[in-house]
């Protein structure tokens, strides 16, 4: 099923990890918008029907104080194929 921009008349289709709702010309839309900076709601991560996952931290580099070192990253679980 082919997901359209929530705007109505808009219209435009939407990439399938899109997950604020809307196409990039209404991207933080007032009302409209559903992304993390517009809502505040961290989206869960799409899980394809039947696949387990898993989350773990993994580490990075970085030269920014006060940016976590560390990133959460979902992956499907082993056998991988």
């Amino acid at each position: 099923m082919t997901r359209v921009c929530a705007v109505p008349g808009c219209g435009a289709v939407l990439y399938v990890r899109n997950t604020s709702g809307v196409c990039r010309s209404h991207s933080h839309a007032d009302g409209w918008c559903q992304c993390f900076d517009c809502t505040g709601v961290v989206p869960k991560p799409p899980v394809s029907a039947g696949a387990t996952v898993k989350t773990v931290e993994v580490p990075y580099p970085t030269s920014n104080s006060g940016v976590a070192l560390r990133a959460k990253v979902t992956l499907p679980k082993e056998p991988w194929t």
